[in-house]
């Protein structure tokens, strides 16, 4: 869902029709577009955008937004209605890396930067540094505790954003941290354990704890499991994963089975679609709370990823 969010901050900037808005107007009139993007769900939020000092109308230093208490879901929508845009695209031959955006949160991108711009614009446009924070949210029944996202500059063609197709010419590598708390990573757990009754999933440092009531041959059989987090390119596993507590030993086959649905225990992009890549550096448990804490970098591969990889 990073990405969603990104895409939503360049978004929400739609209704900012003062070419000479700054400071708190700039950021309330953002603000403003940002919420009215979420569906008014969003409990808190705060936004720092400020203009490049030299260059055309779409040039800003940096966007920063913090928020809280919102759902995700909305931009999901939005972006699977945008999919069938771009097929349609595809099949009209247009080109297909260009990505329409103009369906996309609401058709916010058909005036991306909300017009502000006047006739002073230079066909590129620029955000030296993009942040955004989000604490307390849900995405796909999913509620996270924490997401910070930052990106390095991010260069695109101002003349086609401002017609409704947002073309990135480059983005810097950034970086990624998510929260999940244990009960919530539970969740997506469950659904792949039917043998598994009274699962509980917890985190100690670097180790995941798995237990639960095993069905064997009819029979409840209590059993707790411990595994090492780690993590490869955009997933975090849990390797190792051994019997701890048992009153009954537990066939091999019956480990084989837990370990395999077990893993990943979270994958940031299971159908490798998203236009931005995570590669992992570190998963652990947080120190005084039971929440999975991961962190990875970011690097922009291009709304064409699947078209280059048939190349």
């Amino acid at each position: 869902m990073h990405w969603l969010l990104i895409l939503a901050l360049l978004s929400s900037t739609t209704n900012i029709k003062d070419p000479n808005a700054s400071g708190a107007s700039l950021n309330k009139m953002a603000e403003n577009a940002l919420r009215q993007e979420l569906g008014g769900s969003v409990r808190n939020l705060k936004v720092d955008l400020k203009r490049g000092k030299n260059g055309g109308a779409g040039n800003f230093d940096s966007f920063a937004v913090t928020l809280d208490g919102f759902s995700a879901d909305r931009l999901a929508d939005m972006e699977r209605d945008n999919q069938r845009q771009r097929r349609q695209l595809a099949a009209s031959s247009f080109n297909a890396s260009s990505l329409d955006l103009g369906n996309i949160l609401n058709g916010g991108f058909g005036d991306i930067l909300g017009g502000i711009f006047g006739k002073s614009f230079s066909s590129q446009g620029r955000i030296g540094h993009l942040e955004v924070n989000a604490g307390n949210f849900t995405y796909d029944d999913i509620r996270y505790d924490g997401l910070r996202v930052g990106m390095g500059e991010i260069k695109f063609d101002w003349a086609k954003a401002l017609r409704g197709d947002f073309d990135v010419d480059s983005m810097q590598p950034g970086n990624i941290d998510l929260q999940l708390a244990a009960d919530q990573a539970q969740q997506l757990v469950a659904p792949r354990l039917p043998m598994v009754h009274d699962l509980k999933l917890s985190f100690d440092a670097g180790v995941a704890n798995l237990g639960g009531k095993a069905d064997f041959y009819g029979m409840n059989v209590p059993f707790q499991t411990g595994g090492r987090l780690s993590v490869q390119t955009n997933q975090v596993r849990v390797d190792d994963l051994r019997l701890k507590v048992a009153k009954l030993t537990l066939p091999s086959f019956v480990m084989g089975e837990i370990t395999k649905a077990v893993n990943p225990l979270y994958d940031f992009d299971p159908d490798k679609k998203w236009p931005i890549a995570v590669n992992m550096y570190t998963a652990a448990g947080a120190h005084n709370a039971n929440t999975l804490k991961m962190r990875g970098g970011l690097k922009w591969l291009g709304f064409d990823r699947e078209d280059r990889k048939k190349k």
